[in-house]
């Protein structure tokens, strides 16, 4: 699977478990917040942030552990770990 197609994937999950309207600044568009995802393959359960302004901050930390384990139980519903 491309990484394309899994983050479309991801942004469904998320979606489902009701994780946009709070880890993301731009609810309207959630193609437009996973540009800042970035995948490792080599080692599936763990996500990159690169683009994301408030990973620096003591309240953008917490969204973006919430963020990586939720990446983890997509993970584990997909087999990937």
């Amino acid at each position: 699977m491309k990484e394309k197609e899994i983050k479309k994937e991801f942004a469904r999950f998320l979606k489902k478990h009701g994780a946009f309207k709070h880890y993301y600044k731009n609810r309207h568009d959630p193609k437009l917040s996973l540009k800042g995802l970035t995948i490792d393959f080599n080692n599936p359960g763990t996500l990159f942030c690169m683009a994301f302004d408030w990973a620096n901050s003591p309240q953008g930390a917490k969204r973006w552990l919430k963020l990586d384990c939720l990446w983890e139980d997509y993970c584990k519903e997909r087999g990937f770990m």
